[in-house]
Parts: structure tokens; sequence; C-alpha cells
């Protein structure tokens, strides 16, 4: 046997011994036999007691830093890692979390979850409401379906209406015990919430919970084209595992790497992700003046429960690719955007969207470009304060040598927003409108101009103030369309028509 057989088999069954644990890399001698050792790797951060000189497995010596915790991890991990962040606020350039190269290897789950291998993790705490309590028990609830969200009620409560607006409604026991839910609104007795959530009952406990974790503090500056100047939470390189799909413990689906429980603030973009890595973002709080979740390249992402209250012109969700030929794959469900620019704005890329709730944007509900493929269902953007931002906006993009055509399929969504057009579609990208509903823009229903094509269904009633459909500068009813046999209305190339 050569050495250089021996030293691979030798490889091979140091990693079997350990149960695939990891090893690449130096890492200190207390942390390497605590880590080789558990069942999961556990890091603690605080930005008020901690060192990064500690070995920080224990929150009574605790990281100072995220970075700090992140460079105790060893390049390559095949067991579950978790990063808990003690609430405080994280300010100091430097302070936040910088992902890179960090690759995964497969590993057998003792859980019968699905939870991420990786996970950031902030500390929820009970909001202190304007008035009656944070906790209680539901004495009723609605479940969501195709047209409403579901609503959970209290009739004991005594709260200021609204006052939980972003915010999370966390259940603490009983009947659906152990999830997390954005709040789109409240009044003195029930909350309702973003998603699709159909468990719960009067014997569900709960609590009204928002991040004790701040973070504002960027991480790394970025380079390349596939990066921004500075992010509070970057994801770069690595390899993802072949692991398990499904639903973590926490109820959503979580992928190699998960962000959950952090408030961002600051003017700094708050998480992006460039890399390999199938990244979950879930039950986060995004408060800074820039873009919420930026996903750039062909990285994969799931974004769930969170709450964007921005008071900034940026995008809540932001997917792009400086090649049109790659592109994010995005899934977001459940996610609220009280205030801030416009809520999802993609350049390529793949989008599946479920139950999402946005009010009183400066930009739009949502923004194609470039080549992207949407399909939402059930999502809501409403109060939309933009005068000349469309609700649903489809454009064939510019800066790239030639520009694709974006694909929206969008089914029983409401457009109730004050835009100026509730869906327009130009240069060639193409609408199937099926039950697209809501009034109060103050254009038009549909605008399709430039070889944009459009699909309605019989059930779709959108409108705008002006009119109902506006044709290359010639605005039609859906009555004269509905009239016609068949229901088509075709001008230099610019196609409305019924199925």
């Amino acid at each position: 046997m050569t050495p250089r057989t021996f030293g691979m088999l030798g490889m091979l069954g140091l990693v079997a011994a350990l149960g695939a644990a990891y090893v690449t890399g130096p890492i200190p001698g207390v942390l390497q036999s605590s880590l080789v050792n558990s069942d999961v790797i556990a890091l603690y951060v605080d930005p008020l007691t901690g060192n990064d000189g500690n070995a920080c497995i224990s929150a009574a010596a605790p990281c100072l830093t995220c970075n700090g915790a992140i460079s105790k991890l060893p390049k390559l991990i095949g067991k579950r890692a978790v990063v808990t962040l003690a609430a405080g606020t994280y300010s100091t350039a430097g302070s936040g979390c910088a992902v890179d190269q960090i690759s995964m290897l497969p590993f057998s789950d003792s859980t019968s979850t699905a939870d991420a291998q990786l996970i950031f993790q902030g500390t929820l705490e009970n909001v202190t409401p304007a008035t009656g309590s944070a906790t209680g028990t539901l004495s009723s609830f609605a479940a969501s379906s195709s047209t409403a969200f579901a609503v959970a009620t209290d009739s004991a409560a005594t709260w200021t209406v609204n006052d939980f607006q972003g915010k999370l409604f966390v259940t603490t026991g009983g009947t659906g015990s152990g999830k997390t839910y954005a709040i789109i609104s409240n009044t003195a007795t029930a909350i309702t919430l973003a998603g699709t959530i159909t468990t719960m009952s009067a014997t569900t406990t709960y609590a009204i919970q928002d991040s004790g974790t701040n973070m504002s503090g960027f991480a790394v500056s970025g380079s390349g084209p596939n990066s921004v100047a500075q992010a509070i939470f970057m994801v770069g390189g690595g390899t993802p595992a072949a692991k398990q799909s499904g639903n973590g413990s926490d109820g959503q689906s979580t992928g190699d790497l998960q962000i959950k429980w952090i408030k961002f603030s600051g003017s700094s973009t708050s998480i992006t992700s460039s890399g390999a890595l199938q990244v979950s973002v879930f039950a986060n709080h995004f408060a800074g003046n820039q873009n919420c979740v930026v996903q750039l390249g062909n990285a994969r992402m799931s974004v769930v429960a969170n709450s964007y209250t921005s008071t900034g012109t940026f995008s809540g969700m932001y997917a792009a690719s400086s090649d049109a030929s790659v592109g994010a794959q995005v899934t977001a469900t459940g996610n609220v955007q009280i205030a801030g620019g416009t809520m999802f704005n993609f350049k390529t890329g793949t989008a599946l969207l479920t139950r999402n709730y946005g009010n009183g944007m400066t930009g739009s509900g949502m923004i194609l470009s470039r080549g992207a493929n949407v399909n939402s269902t059930q999502d809501r953007f409403t109060g939309i304060l933009g005068a000349t931002n469309p609700c649903l906006s489809l454009a064939a993009g510019t800066g790239l040598s030639r520009p694709s055509s974006s694909y929206l399929s969008a089914t029983n969504v409401d457009c109730a927003s004050g835009a100026s057009d509730a869906v327009y579609v130009d240069g060639s990208s193409q609408a199937l409108l099926s039950t697209v509903t809501g009034t109060g823009n103050t254009g038009y229903g549909v605008r399709a101009e430039y070889g944009g094509r459009v699909e309605i269904t019989s059930t779709t009633t959108v409108t705008g103030t002006t009119n109902d459909i506006l044709i290359d500068g010639t605005a039609y009813t859906y009555v004269v369309l509905r009239a016609l046999i068949p229901k088509t209305i075709f001008t230099n190339g610019t196609l409305v028509y019924e199925r």
C-alpha cells in the first residue's frame, strides 16, 4: 500500500470514527473536544459580556461578536451547529455575521424534524403592549382561506388597535403549539396573521413577541458582480449537503442554513446570499433603511414569517443576478411589509409567493424584470403610496445585451392598492391573472403595451378609476372584452384575452 493510499484511507476512517462530524482547519483544543463529543455544535454570543477570545461554548463565557463565533466553526460541518445571539445591540463594524466557504457534509439526523444544519438564532422577548397583555388564551380561531387571512381572537383582550403590526404571534401551548407567524394587524380583541394557518383552537395559548437581538453593525464589505458594498449578514460560498428535506421543528422548510429571530436595523443591507447553500430566513424583523433580504446569483432562499417595517425606499425582498441565465430561487410565505419600498423585486430567477401582505409601501407590491418567473398565490397588496407605481409590474428590463421577458402567474391576488395601475405588462412579458381583484387603483386595472401579453379569467375583476384595461394607449372595459368572440384584443403585438 502506498503512503498516498494509506493517507486517503486513514482520513476516511477518521471521518467515519467521528460520525462525519467535520474536521478541517485548526480549532482550539477545548472547542474541538467539545464539538467532536456532542451531537450539536452549540456556540453563544453576547454583545455585553462576550469576548471573542473565549471558547464560546457556554452562555456564561460567550463570544462578543457573531464573526467571533463563526471563526470557531470548522469549514466542513457534518452535524447540526447552532449559534445563539443573546439579546442586546450589535452595532460596531464587524459585529455582523459573515458566513463564507462553510460547507456541509450529509449527516444522520437523530430527530424526526429537518432543522437546518447551521442555525443562527436571536432571542425572542415578549413585547410591552400599549394596553392589555402580551400573553393569553384564544377564545376562537378562523383559519386562512383562499380569500382571507387567519384571525386569532382573545375575547378577554384589551389591546390598542394595530399596536402589534410587524410583531410575531407565537403559539406556546394547546392546539398548534410551537409555531410563529407575522402579524398583519390587530383590533382590541383579534389578531390577523399572514401565511397558511389552519390549526389553532380555543385551547391555544400565545405570546406576542419581537426579537431582543438587534443587529445594525455590518459584517464585511463585499466585492464582485454578485455582492453588495456592506451587509449585516452575508452568506458566501460553500457546498450544500444532500440532507433530508421537509419542515423543521418550527414547521418551516429550513434548508442548509437558517437565520431566525433577529431584528435588523441601521443603514446597511440586512441579509445577502450569493453561494450555493439553501438559506432559510425565518421570523426576523427588518427595521433598517436598506434592502432587507438580497439574494444574488443562483442562491436558493426560503423567506417565511418575516416583518418589514423600514421607512426607507428599498425592497423587502430583492433577487438579482448579473447574468440573465443564472437566477435565484425564492420561496416566500407569510411575510408582512408595513411601509418601505417595493415588497418583492425580482431580476431573473424563479419565485413562489404565498399569502404575503404589503401595505403603505412607496414602491410596488411586486416588480419582475430580466426574465423573472413568479407564481403568486393569495398575496395582498394595499395602500401603495407611490402615485406612479403599479401594484404588479412586469417589464423586459434593461442593462442586458438582450432583454428577457418576465412571467407572472397570479391567483387569488388582491391589489386594492391605490397604485397607478394594478397590473402593468410590457416588452413581451406575460401575465396570467386568475381571480385577481381590487379597487381604488388610480390608473387602470390592467395596462399592457409594447408587446406585453395578459391572459385573464372570468373571475378577474381588478379595476382602476380611469378604466378597466389600457392596451397600447386605447382604453377598454371588461364588458367590451368579454363581448368579443373570441374574447381577445390584439394591437401592435400587445395582447389581452380571456380564456
